[in-house]
């Protein structure tokens, strides 16, 4: 068998919301144990929190019930309300294997609205050594 190495390329996807960039910038950052299905995705047992600190070089992390935190990633980009970006080490990913997740807070339409756009590399660090039909 022949490993290839191979570039991934980014994901991007936008989503519009009925809220100004101010709001869902605010909620995606301060409420972040809201929209997370932390019950579903975590890493360790009895997780109650997950967070991103509000800051560049804040940290993206779960929090367990007997106060244990888990480093999920750090932030790298901070400008409320317009752009929000961080690495993404879940799993068994390596610092050097990190993912780069990120978004962009922009209005859309009369303004009322908001619009957010999601642009990051998912996983292709990760993939760099598999085969090119995606296997390791």
């Amino acid at each position: 068998m022949t490993i290839t190495q191979f570039a991934v390329p980014a994901v991007v996807k936008a989503v519009s919301v009925s809220a100004t960039p101010e709001r869902a910038f605010a909620h995606f950052v301060g409420d972040m144990a809201r929209w997370w299905p932390l019950a579903q995705f975590h890493t360790g047992p009895e997780p109650v929190d997950c967070t991103i600190e509000p800051r560049v070089g804040g940290r993206v992390f779960e929090r367990a019930a007997d106060g244990r935190e888990t480093l999920w990633g750090s932030v790298v980009a901070y400008d409320p309300p317009r752009h929000l970006a961080f690495s993404w080490i879940v799993g068994e990913l390596t610092p050097d294997q990190a993912q780069q997740i990120d978004l962009r807070f922009t209005p859309e339409g009369s303004g009322r609205g908001g619009r957010r756009a999601v642009a990051g590399k998912l996983w292709a660090p990760a993939f760099a050594g598999a085969t090119e039909d995606g296997s390791t």
